[in-house]
């Protein structure tokens, strides 16, 4: 008799916790997506406005326009770094940290990069601007091949 007690409490129990502990997955998972969509959203940001970028800085009579668009890009550089890339998730738990690290430590060169790039415009070194400018876009690519989602770079 206490045994069927004792199963039948466990039971209740893990009836009445199922909904909770649904709950909280249902909302970690949640918490998930909307760092990958807020993730995605800022490096969609950064690809465009390096795009329109390429364009205006080869003009000095549009460096308002360029040092709006480096803005934008700091922004969404500052949004990227603290996030976590998708491909975390995959790393083995042993070196997750040290690729954490090296993805923040990338993050914060690309900023740096930026402040740099936003100098050389705000100087009027437009040749300087599109040297840093391509240094920018190296690290795009070896970037995305170490920290992306495979298939989104």
């Amino acid at each position: 008799m206490r045994k069927l007690r004792w199963t039948l409490g466990l039971v209740l129990a893990a009836v009445l916790l199922a909904p909770v502990t649904l709950n909280q997955m249902q909302s970690s998972a949640q918490a998930q997506d909307a760092g990958k969509d807020a993730l995605h959203e800022a490096m969609s940001t950064i690809d465009r406005n390096l795009r329109l970028l390429r364009r205006s800085l080869r003009d000095k009579n549009k460096n308002a326009e360029s040092l709006e668009l480096i803005a934008k890009m700091q922004e969404a550089v500052v949004v990227s770094k603290s996030a976590i890339p998708p491909r975390a998730a995959k790393v083995a738990e042993s070196e997750r940290a040290a690729f954490l690290t090296g993805y923040r430590r990338e993050m914060a060169e690309l900023l740096a990069l930026t402040a740099q790039l936003e100098l050389a415009v705000l100087a009027g070194d437009n040749d300087k601007a599109q040297e840093l400018y391509e240094k920018i876009k190296a690290t795009e690519e070896p970037g995305h091949q170490k920290y992306a989602e495979e298939g989104t770079n």
